[in-house]
């Protein structure tokens, strides 16, 4: 014996014993084509730059940042790095709700690279993709971790922080 729905539930209308519409609080929809999903739904895309920021060896540092309204978030990132007269032996990058926060083995990409920069070169580090959920909305923020011998080392503003709503 089938089950009966009534409009008590939120159905719209049963046809042929299915549901065709229903009246959802939270709905998912699709832009259907290539225009931009709308804000507050699933597969909403934000983005952000990071700036240019001198990067001390073995010292966690914060690159960028992106405030992300209330939901659930996939974040990742990519810091972009340049250096002089360097030898660089270790970078990490991740995304993190604390600023500067050295990214830990599980939460980031890290890589141990032998990378000299004699005269100067540049280097991209992408951070791994961490599901971060906001109740009240908050900043989250792309740091890295590096360790090198002499030399200077920057970030570049071709750094980016990306986000997309998943709930």
């Amino acid at each position: 014996m089938p089950t009966v729905i009534d409009g008590t539930l939120g159905v719209d209308k049963i046809k042929d014993g299915s549901v065709v519409q229903a009246d959802l609080a939270t709905p998912v929809r699709s832009t259907g084509g290539t225009a931009a999903v709308a804000a507050g739904l699933v597969g909403e895309i934000l983005t952000a730059n990071g700036g240019v920021v001198g990067i001390t060896t073995g010292v966690g540092v914060q690159i960028g940042s992106i405030v992300l309204p209330a939901g659930v978030w996939d974040v990742d990132g990519v810091v972009s790095l340049t250096g002089t007269g360097c030898a660089l032996t270790r970078a990490s990058a991740g995304v993190s709700t604390v600023s500067a926060s050295v990214p830990t083995n599980s939460l980031s990409n890290q890589y141990n690279v032998t990378w000299n920069s004699a005269s100067s070169g540049t280097l991209e580090v992408p951070a791994r993709v961490q599901r971060i959920i906001l109740p009240s909305g908050g900043t989250v923020y792309l740091n890295a971790f590096m360790f090198f011998s002499a030399g200077t080392m920057a970030s570049r503003v071709e750094s980016d922080i990306t986000a997309r709503r998943v709930a």
